[in-house]
């Protein structure tokens, strides 16, 4: 019984060697993406405030998302990273605060800003956005925006983003570790015909002309891929 353990572990680690000796290069994209840089881990999000408007002709989306953070350290003229996956782009960024410029980086927005901040500090930083997100080919098992319809014709949309990440179509502080603590508060805008379904409680409902806006509230901590619209 000794002699097979170790005979397991020694196959285990030569296919543990192997993997990282001939398994994927990571890019830093990859890093910037899967860690805690030094854009993400001074500051911890305590709400995100959102809207989405899907066009189901066009296959887009627009909205923004309004980031609730409070700073955990102090620091001088930091640099934010918001992850927005491509094709979809950051139109219009801006804050509470003063901020000296942003880019968008491929799958990343780096906002830099102009001020020293101190722990406990509490602030706000608005990112409008729109673009053609990428479509999922066999939702949920691949990851993308969905725009069929149901058995009668009408549109349907959603989103299936676990695995690929909730950035595929929100501006969002995409890494498991920081979740909202506050929850969130979704406005879903949809044409009257259809009703936008969100997560946690319908708290309110406003048509103007030939839209109508759902808004929808989660209190409680919520994983940024679990922030699922549903238009239908």
């Amino acid at each position: 019984m000794k002699k097979l353990s170790y005979t397991l572990l020694f196959v285990s680690g030569l296919a543990f060697g192997q993997f990282f000796e001939k398994g994927k290069v990571f890019t830093k994209q990859d890093t910037l993406k899967g860690s805690n840089t030094k854009f993400r881990n001074f500051w911890d999000v305590k709400k995100y405030d959102l809207s989405v408007e899907p066009d189901f002709e066009q296959r887009s989306i627009k909205g923004n998302n309004t980031i609730s953070f409070e700073i955990i350290k102090d620091v001088t003229n930091p640099v934010f990273q918001i992850d927005l996956q491509q094709p979809m782009k950051a139109d219009k960024v801006e804050g509470n605060f003063p901020i000296a410029n942003y880019k968008q980086d491929g799958d990343f927005i780096f906002v830099t800003a102009n001020k020293k901040f101190k722990k406990g500090e509490k602030y706000t930083i608005n990112i409008i956005y729109s673009g053609k997100p990428t479509i999922a080919k066999n939702a949920p098992w691949d990851g993308g925006w969905v725009f069929t319809k149901d058995d009668k014709g009408n549109p349907w949309m959603s989103v299936a983003d676990e695995g690929i990440g909730a950035s595929i179509w929100l501006p969002t502080k995409d890494i498991w570790s920081d979740e909202p603590d506050n929850g969130i508060v979704m406005n879903i805008i949809t044409p009257n015909d259809l009703v936008g379904v969100g997560n946690g409680r319908l708290t309110n409902k406003k048509t103007e002309g030939n839209k109508t806006t759902y808004t929808w509230e989660v209190k409680n901590p919520i994983n940024a891929y679990s922030i699922i619209p549903s238009i239908g």
